[in-house]
C-alpha cells in the first residue's frame, strides 16, 4: 500500500481545485515545482503559490519531494490547473525540486512509481505516464525539467514491473530532525528592473549576488526561514540598498 499524506495531515488552507473532473483520467503528466523543501512546509508553499497564481489551491493531484514522500494535492476527483486544455481529463504529479538543475533522487523516483502503479490499480488514470508536461499537445515549458524528463522511460519501466508483481523498495523518509536557525546565510533586497521591481540576494559564505525569483522566495519562506534584523546592524553585511533584510536557514541540531 502507498503511503499518501492527506491534505488534512499537511495542512491544507484552500480551495480542492476548481470543480469535480472525471475518472479514469485520459492522461498522466509529470511535472516539476521549481522549489526546493521537503516536509509539510514545502507542500503549504506549493499551494499558496496555487491559490496566488488560480484562486484554487494546489494545482496538482499529487506531489512528491525528494525523501519520497507523497502528498494529497487537490484531490482525485477534481479539476487542478496544471495542464492547459487537459485539466479535466488529465492528472498532474509534481515532484517538488528544480529538475532542469537537480538530479532526482532514488527515493523520489521509487515513489512516482509506486504511485503510477497504485493509481492505475484504483482505476484513477493509465498504466504509465503519459509525458512530462512539455509533451502535452501545445505545451510551451520546459517542465519537469530535463533530468526528470529523461528519467521518464525509466519510471515507466518500474511501474510495469510494480505491475507485474515485483517488491517495491522503502521510500518511507526519515524522522525530521529537530531544527534551530542558524546566523543570517542570505541577504535580500528589491531593486528596480525593467520597470519593475526584482529580488536579488547574496549569499554571505559565497559573496555571489544573484537574482532570485519568487518560487524560491516562496521556498525559503515554506522551509521556516527567519527574518533578522536590518543588515546596517550586523557586522560584516554591507547592504547595496536601504532595506535589504537578512534571511537566517533552519539547520539541524548538533
Amino acid at each position: 500500500m502507498v503511503a499518501i499524506r492527506t491534505r488534512e495531515q499537511w495542512g491544507a488552507r484552500h480551495d480542492r481545485g476548481a470543480g469535480p473532473a472525471p475518472l479514469p483520467a485520459e492522461f498522466l503528466y509529470l511535472h516539476h515545482t521549481v522549489t526546493r523543501g521537503t516536509g509539510d512546509a514545502a507542500m503549504r508553499t506549493i499551494e499558496q503559490i496555487g491559490e496566488d497564481s488560480f484562486d484554487r489551491g494546489v494545482s496538482y493531484t499529487f506531489a512528491v519531494d525528494t525523501l519520497g514522500a507523497i502528498y494529497e494535492g487537490h484531490g482525485i476527483e477534481r479539476r487542478g490547473a496544471h495542464t492547459r486544455g487537459l485539466n479535466s481529463r488529465a492528472r498532474a504529479i509534481v515532484a517538488i525540486g528544480n529538475y532542469d538543475v537537480d538530479q532526482p533522487t532514488p527515493a523520489l523516483l521509487e515513489s512516482i512509481a509506486q504511485l503510477v502503479a497504485h493509481g492505475h490499480r484504483a482505476g484513477w488514470w493509465p498504466r504509465h505516464l503519459t509525458g512530462g508536461h512539455r509533451d502535452a499537445p501545445g505545451a510551451a515549458t520546459a517542465c519537469p525539467g530535463r533530468h526528470l524528463h529523461a528519467a521518464i522511460p525509466a519510471i515507466n519501466r518500474r511501474v510495469g514491473q510494480i505491475l507485474a508483481g515485483a517488491p517495491t523498495r522503502p521510500t518511507t523518509p526519515a524522522a525530521t530532525p529537530a531544527t534551530t536557525h542558524q546566523e543570517p546565510t542570505m541577504m535580500i533586497w528589491r531593486e528596480p528592473v525593467a520597470s519593475r521591481a526584482a529580488v536579488f540576494a547574496v549569499d554571505h559564505a559565497a559573496g555571489a549576488r544573484r537574482r532570485i525569483e519568487r518560487p524560491e522566495l516562496d521556498a525559503i519562506v515554506g522551509a521556516g526561514g527567519v527574518r533578522h534584523q536590518d543588515p546596517q546592524a550586523k557586522a560584516g553585511w554591507q547592504p547595496p540598498v536601504a532595506g535589504a533584510w537578512l534571511y537566517g536557514i533552519p539547520v539541524a541540531k548538533s
